[in-house]
């Protein structure tokens, strides 16, 4: 939503004064495969320990012919950071849509030779209630990992009391379904779910006109990015420091 917390703090203070209609582009809300995961979750009884992984194919090349001269996204004043807010912040968001705010981060943050941007962060959240996620974002130069075997390779693991959930993820603009599988202990079984690939950029602004015709809050909100903002400066702190950082 934005390049530093203090350019969130004064967002989220110049909409909560105009009192203007504020959605942030977080489109994992909109799409089917969270949504069933999210709506499965009571299912698995109390989570214990959880997995959010995104890891988008660079090759190596790429970091080689943008050493000298930079594009916008690989330039830290411009974008507060690279692997982090360009493809781990959706699931940040994602992670607290499920789970509420974390307490704490401990992350470990890498960067290439010449560049003042990451490529990999490797954190682990405490949750509120006692749980542990472990959290990767990275840049990878793996062309045929994930589940489609494309380098796009994004997965939630969930694992409870009673079960566990897995998601898939698949291409933001293809339009191959994601997997959801419910491990349910009870009966020893798998189930897998196909819940489609919709439109789920067009559904986000549809959401939002919506919340604008009809005066309501959106989801999410200004607040809602101003937690992720926090939280990847929390994750930069911590990296930098190699120790965690309070969230609350």
């Amino acid at each position: 939503m934005t390049r530093t917390l203090k350019e969130a703090e004064d967002l989220v203070e110049e909409v909560q004064k105009t009192g203007l209609v504020f959605q942030v582009a977080y489109m994992k809300r909109f799409n089917p495969g969270f949504i069933l995961m999210k709506k499965l979750l009571p299912r698995i009884g109390r989570m214990e320990t959880g997995h959010f992984r995104v890891f988008h194919y660079f090759p190596l090349s790429f970091w080689e012919e943008n050493r000298r001269n930079k594009p916008w996204q690989l330039q830290a004043e411009r974008t507060g950071g690279c692997a982090l807010p360009h493809s781990g912040s959706h699931l940040l968001d994602a992670m607290f849509w499920f789970f509420g705010d974390p307490v704490s981060v401990d992350a470990r943050v890498m960067k290439k030779d010449g560049y003042d941007v990451d490529y990999l962060c490797a954190c682990f959240f405490e949750l509120q209630d006692g749980a542990t996620i472990f959290f990767e974002v990275s840049w990878q130069p793996l062309s045929r990992i994930g589940y489609r075997r494309d380098g796009w390779d994004e997965k939630i693991e969930l694992n409870g009391t009673q079960g566990r959930l897995e998601l898939y993820s698949t291409l933001w603009m293809g339009e191959e379904s994601p997997l959801v599988r419910q491990y349910i202990e009870e009966e020893q079984r798998f189930i897998e779910y196909f819940p489609g690939q919709k439109e789920q950029f067009n559904d986000e602004i549809k959401a939002f006109v919506e919340c604008v015709n009809g005066g309501r809050k959106p989801s999410p909100d200004v607040l809602d990015g101003y937690k992720v903002q926090k939280a990847m400066d929390a994750i930069y702190r911590s990296g930098a420091r190699k120790e965690p950082v309070r969230l609350t």
